[in-house]
């Protein structure tokens, strides 16, 4: 099997992840509740859909780098929403946590994304690792302040956060690798990595469904 064909394939399974997902979450009515992981999870739903295409028709190649740099904006807006659930205290400790969060991030996106800044690939790529290890500085904090918070809101948004964080760790440890072996490719260990970052991802569209679909709460109040 080439690996043309397995990117296909795992394009494939992510549009399907992702419809499964938008399903879910129009079924059990958590659209209006979870406004900005829909718009993210259809957002996906668009990319996986560019991917299948396989090609771009002349002057759309512009708008796909759009998608790429939409992505961690969209991350960051959620994060900040999950992040200010904890009531006034709670937002109070995020605004003063936060800032320190973002220079870790970044200093973080700066060792382990690519060494150049000169194309627009590399700084997407810079971007991502910089969304990857906030979810990675957010997630445990959330743990710690969003226990006196209603149970829905509390199940929904750990559920959504550790999801970007596993994907996020093995987002990091695949750009990590792939800096390390740049001098010296071995394109079997980078092409593994980047299948198994897809493969959980996809691990965490399922718990997603999963998740939701689980839940039996007929008026959860929404993640805001």
């Amino acid at each position: 099997m080439s690996i043309r064909t397995i990117d296909y394939a795992l394009a494939a399974a992510g549009m399907l992840g992702h419809l499964t997902l938008l399903a879910i979450l129009v079924r059990r009515h958590l659209l209006s509740r979870l406004p900005i992981f829909a718009i993210l999870i259809a957002f996906y739903l668009l990319r996986s859909a560019l991917l299948l295409a396989g090609h771009f028709p002349a002057g759309w190649l512009r708008y796909y780098w759009i998608l790429i740099y939409l992505d961690p904006g969209l991350q960051l807006l959620l994060i900040l929403s999950l992040a200010f659930l904890g009531g006034r205290s709670g937002r109070a400790l995020w605004a003063l946590a936060l800032p320190l969060l973002m220079i870790i991030s970044l200093m973080i996106a700066w060792y382990a994304g690519p060494a150049s800044q000169s194309s627009l690939q590399n700084l997407a790529v810079k971007l991502s690792v910089f969304v990857s290890a906030m979810w990675l500085l957010v997630t445990p904090c959330l743990f710690l302040l969003l226990r006196k918070v209603d149970l829905y809101k509390r199940k929904a948004s750990l559920g959504i956060a550790l999801g970007f964080a596993a994907y996020s760790a093995a987002n990091i440890a695949t750009e990590i690798v792939r800096k390390h072996f740049a001098l010296h490719p071995q394109p079997a260990i980078l092409t593994g990595l980047s299948f198994f970052r897809a493969m959980i991802y996809l691990c965490c569209l399922a718990g997603w469904s999963i998740l939701f679909l689980s839940d039996k709460s007929k008026a959860a109040p929404a993640l805001t």
